[in-house]
Order: structure tokens, then sequence, then C-alpha cells
């Protein structure tokens, strides 16, 4: 223990003296600060800058209104709102003229007409009461087989 005291009071005696050794000058400052008289006074500097504003007091009063203004456009239409009730009946017109005497009578062909068109519709029923007979006896063959039955 003594001897690690001494090793330490070493080193610190070492690093006294380096520091002593970088302070240490050769040069010696003789300048002291006495007091003197005092000195005359200066000239008067220029005006300065501008400064910044300071804080912003409370607001003012309320001023007076202003003329009114010009009127602005029209807006925009707004939502319609429901159908009304359908109106009243109007007035009848004033009758017109009487047309132009008509042409004598002439044989209409309505007769014959009707007659063909009776023939057609039976003819029409005949027909698909055929077709749906044929239908029905070609359910029962085998279309692979019998041509005829793979045509329906």
């Amino acid at each position: 223990m003594a001897k690690r005291c001494n090793t330490r009071l070493l080193e610190l005696c070492v690093c006294v003296a380096v520091l002593n050794s970088i302070s240490a000058s050769p040069e010696v400052c003789t300048n002291s600060l006495l007091p003197g008289a005092k000195g005359d006074q200066g000239e008067v500097g220029e005006e300065g800058d501008q400064g910044k504003l300071g804080k912003n007091g409370p607001p003012g009063l309320q001023g007076a209104p202003g003329e009114k203004g010009l009127r602005g456009e029209v807006g925009t239409t707004g939502k319609m709102g429901p159908a009304g009730d359908k109106g009243d009946k109007g007035d009848t017109g004033v009758d017109g003229p009487s047309g132009l005497k008509g042409k004598p009578g002439t044989t209409c062909d309505c007769g014959r007409y009707r007659k063909v068109v009776g023939q057609l519709d039976v003819n029409t029923g005949k027909l698909r009461n055929a077709v749906k007979f044929l239908k029905s006896g070609l359910r029962g063959v085998d279309p692979h087989h019998h041509p005829v039955a793979s045509t329906f």
C-alpha cells in the first residue's frame, strides 16, 4: 500500500512539473491597471434607426357604418315543390262548318275478306293438331335409328 501511494505521489509531481513548464513563459507582463483622471465628454452620435413596434393595445371603438353597396346578382333556383292538382276542364269550342257531301255508296269487300280469314284460322288449327300428333308419336321412336324423328 505504501508503494502504491509513493507511485501516485510521483505521478502527481511529474504532472505538476509538466504543467509548470508549459504555462511558464520567459516574458513577464508589466501592464498594470491604475485608475487615471476622467477624460473629456465625447461627441453626440447620429440618430439611430426606427425601433420595433411595441405591444398592441386594446381594440378601439367601432367605426361609423359605411355606405350601402350595390344589389347582388340573382341566386340559384331553389328546390321545386310538389306537383299541383289537375285543373278543371275547359269550355267546349264552337262547332265548325258542316263537311262536303260524300260519294254515292259502293259495294264492300269486307265479307269476302272475313270468309278468307276464317278459313285460314280453321286450316291453321288443323295443321297445329297434326304437328302435335306427329310429335307425340315420334317421342317413342329412338332418333338414332329413325331419320325423321331427329328433324323434330
